[in-house]
């Protein structure tokens, strides 16, 4: 009788060992890297960069990817880029932007930000985020611009 409940408890053990690892084997899918497909006609705000968790909501940073171009606002001027993606391999060009002059803060962000934007060279989408890398640890993370 001692000897069942034993067994009993090592297949329940098992079971549940088994169930633990498929959630996390499920939960897992959604954080490993997936190439982001055609970018073109999408548009992104930035919410993380480099070592950074969050951007200011305060300091918006916008991505729109159309007609072989990257074009957006930072917290002080609009930019504009060729950008071309195939797959994860990401393409880019001399950045162009505006020229107006604000809070030192916010340039110093939104320099490093158009620095970092134009050295990107790989795409990929994690849990419905796209993320662009380049040398030297840039790491730009977006959001779809309107999701919550």
């Amino acid at each position: 009788m001692r000897s069942a409940g034993i067994v009993c408890l090592v297949l329940l053990a098992c079971v549940l060992a088994a169930c633990s690892s498929h959630s996390r084997a499920v939960e897992s899918e959604e954080l490993v890297p997936q190439d982001p497909g055609d970018l073109q006609g999408t548009e992104w705000t930035l919410v993380a960069t480099g070592d950074f968790d969050a951007v200011p909501a305060s300091t918006p940073l916008t991505l729109e990817i159309d007609d072989g171009t990257a074009s957006g606002a930072g917290p002080c001027n609009r930019y504009r880029m060729k950008f071309t993606n195939r797959g994860d391999d990401v393409t880019t060009g001399e950045l162009a932007s505006t020229k107006v002059a604000c809070e030192p803060r916010k340039m110093r962000a939104e320099q490093r930000f158009f620095r970092d934007l134009q050295a990107v060279d790989t795409a990929e989408e994690q849990a419905d985020r796209l993320i662009l890398t380049g040398p030297n640890d840039v790491r730009l993370v977006f959001e779809r611009a309107g999701d919550d």
